[in-house]
């Protein structure tokens, strides 16, 4: 006869852990997913201006950098990539290989990023910018080693 437990007894303590690691990692993923709508969002409001996909071009990741970037917009750029970075890096680190989530969090951070300044190639209101981008994946990168 299997043993089966009645709806009123608890939950052993392994099954309970094991289903609160379940919900945790669920949470993680959720707030990952989130934030990366959010960047997205953030990243080509208003949506309006699209250039016809035929016209895109990677020129901007060999551009001179320019003369114009400004501390406040690297820090901005570096301070919205943390905290992805740290989730990604966070949810992967749950495995036990930590050098691994740091590399998965700043990858992801920058493969992000990387998908949205090509985005924004096509955007008549947007600057694509490789210094957006490397400040982006920079920050993905910081908020994997915090994690």
């Amino acid at each position: 006869m299997a043993w089966t437990r009645r709806a009123d007894e608890p939950l052993p303590v392994a099954a309970e852990r094991g289903a609160s690691l379940v919900a945790q990692r669920q949470r993680r993923l959720g707030f990952i997913a989130g934030y990366a709508l959010l960047l997205v969002v953030g990243s080509l409001y208003p949506f309006t201006g699209w250039l016809p996909l035929a016209m895109w071009s990677g020129d901007f990741l060999l551009a001179d950098w320019s003369r114009h970037i400004t501390r406040t917009d690297l820090a901005t750029n570096a301070l919205v990539y943390l905290p992805f970075g740290y989730a990604v890096a966070l949810r992967r680190a749950a495995s036990g290989r930590g050098a691994r989530a740091v590399l998965a969090g700043a990858l992801a951070g920058a493969s992000l990023s990387l998908g949205l300044e090509s985005a924004q190639a096509l955007l008549t209101s947007r600057i694509a910018s490789n210094v957006d981008l490397l400040a982006n994946g920079l920050g993905a990168l910081a908020g994997a080693l915090f994690s």
